[in-house]
């Protein structure tokens, strides 16, 4: 299926851009799904089959542009078509080049070719050979739906993407506005949610097939990434690039604890979402509408829905270790840990899936997308500014709290020293929202001091915290020798302070020291 580049004389039928939003759904949801949808069109749809091969050069170049190029047969005939865009998180916004194609193969016009390479950044010779790096099969119902005064076509995909022998299924409801106003796909998608529960989408039928072809084993979390913060942009755009990078980075770790009630993700989706709150603070200056703190709200409840399970999670890590290092005696604190961890993750599993978890991604994504705070003409000049320069200011003034907060570390009480913890978080999560605009030398030293003396932090919180969860236990025990463990488990935890408070006093000392990588 290889194919060499070069010329046809055919022109591309449509070069336009694609404004979708994505919800995905279970299986069992389909057959509601559809009835609501063909109600809502005029009648019912049948489903076709399309498969469609995606291809990229052998290095993997399209990948890391974020550009696709893929062939898709439906029936006896063949369409391909060249993708480029942003996806913010449900709403994706992206160039779209389609044409019908000769064959299952590739063919570039040279109007096309020029167009890659000007995405790309980078000449394509003809010799160049594009190959198959994975397939999706999907059966689609297409409905054409009017709402309010626009049209929106409406397609309902259950869908399964192979690559190197792996596979993985999944279904998708894309709501594409063919014209009219955004607001009409969000009116829409929340009719749709009164029949099924559904969850903003982050991922492209491309982005999908690119983790399964690079996927060396089963996924346990997914970590955060660098926002797509550029030089040369403006604020607003800064703010939506951090809120695209965090949500994304949410729902994927969503989906892992839906389907498994994975340890690393339910850590990675609280972070998700005090990332998404730290962005909240940080750019406070220009989203200020009503909304706002509306959303700010719901996020600090659902990070602390998720709170107790990851709590629990560490606390059981912490125990087996001081177990297996000391003359612990047997006892049924190890089940009584494990018994609370069930109970706390069934309790963020059932919050996850509370209307009000559901609808606060959708409203972020109408928010962020169409919310009155990119209109607000007080904010007009702040939204328009270089992000450059307000990140300057934004990481000078968390620097400085830091720096007050954590003054005397050594002689804190628990509560300022949690507060000073607070706020390496911020500096640290505001550093790596503006880490593109400053890469070097300075920047990297920086942060891993600020990382490290996070860590250190965190080291004591969790010990604070052991504290509070072992005489809890401890009084409520009724095995005297759990009593006596979880006792005997919080005295070793104490142990440990002075030694990590003597750390942290001297990476703080580093850090101020250090030459700020943003003057």
């Amino acid at each position: 299926m290889n194919d060499i580049i070069g010329p046809l004389d055919a022109e591309p039928e449509a070069q336009d851009r694609e404004r979708e939003l994505k919800l995905d759904f279970s299986r069992a949801d389909l057959p509601a799904l559809r009835r609501r949808l063909a109600s809502l069109s005029g009648g019912p749809r049948r489903p076709s089959l399309l498969t469609a091969t995606y291809f990229d050069t052998a290095e993997g170049d399209l990948a890391k542009a974020g550009v696709t190029l893929r062939v898709r047969r439906q029936g006896r005939t063949f369409k391909q078509t060249i993708k480029r865009g942003e996806g913010a998180f449900g709403l994706f916004d992206r160039l779209e080049i389609e044409r019908s194609a000769p064959g299952s193969a590739p063919k570039l016009t040279v109007s096309e070719r020029q167009t890659l390479e000007g995405l790309l950044d980078a000449p394509l010779g003809e010799d160049r050979l594009f190959v198959p790096v994975y397939v999706t099969n999907v059966k689609r119902a297409v409905f054409q739906i009017a709402r309010g005064g626009s049209q929106i076509e409406a397609a309902l995909d259950d869908a399964v993407v192979e690559a190197g022998g792996r596979r993985s299924e999944f279904q998708e409801l894309e709501l594409e506005l063919r014209a009219g106003d955004e607001r009409d796909l969000f009116s829409l998608a929340r009719e749709l949610m009164t029949v099924a529960p559904l969850r903003v989408g982050v991922l492209a039928k491309s982005a999908r097939g690119d983790e399964l072809a690079k996927q060396k084993g089963p996924r346990t979390s997914f970590k955060a990434k660098a926002p797509a913060v550029a030089p040369g942009m403006t604020v607003e755009q800064g703010f939506l690039a951090v809120v695209a990078d965090c949500v994304a980075q949410f729902r994927q770790n969503e989906n892992l604890i839906l389907e498994e009630a994975s340890e690393p993700a339910i850590h990675q989706a609280r972070v998700a979402l005090r990332r998404l709150r730290s962005a909240f603070t940080l750019f406070k200056p220009i989203i200020a509408d009503a909304r706002a703190a509306g959303l700010a709200e719901d996020l600090k409840w659902l990070a602390g829905e998720l709170g107790a399970a990851r709590d629990l999670d560490v606390l059981i890590e912490a125990e087996t270790k001081a177990r297996e290092g000391s003359a612990a005696p047997d006892s049924s604190l190890p089940e009584i840990l494990c018994a609370k961890r069930e109970e706390a993750y069934a309790a963020a599993i059932a919050a996850l899936n509370t209307s009000r978890a559901l609808d606060l991604m959708l409203d972020l994504t109408e928010w962020t997308a169409v919310g009155d705070w990119r209109h607000e003409p007080s904010a007009a000049e702040d939204r328009a500014e270089d992000v450059q320069a307000f990140s300057g200011r934004v990481l000078g003034k968390r620097a400085s709290k830091l720096m007050k907060r954590s003054k005397g570390l050594a002689n804190l009480d628990i509560e300022t020293r949690h507060e000073a913890r607070k706020e390496a978080k911020k500096l640290r999560y505001a550093a790596e929202f503006f880490g593109r605009l400053y890469e070097g030398g300075r920047y990297d030293h920086f942060t891993d001091d600020l990382a490290k003396l996070q860590e250190q932090l965190g080291a004591l919180n969790d010990i604070a915290t052991a504290r509070e969860a072992t005489a809890g236990l401890a009084k409520g025990a009724d095995d005297n020798m759990a009593a006596f463990a979880a006792g005997m488990f919080a005295g070793q935890a104490e142990a440990r302070a002075p030694k990590l408070l003597k750390k942290a006093e001297k990476r703080r000392a580093k850090l101020k020291k250090a030459k700020p990588f943003w003057t």
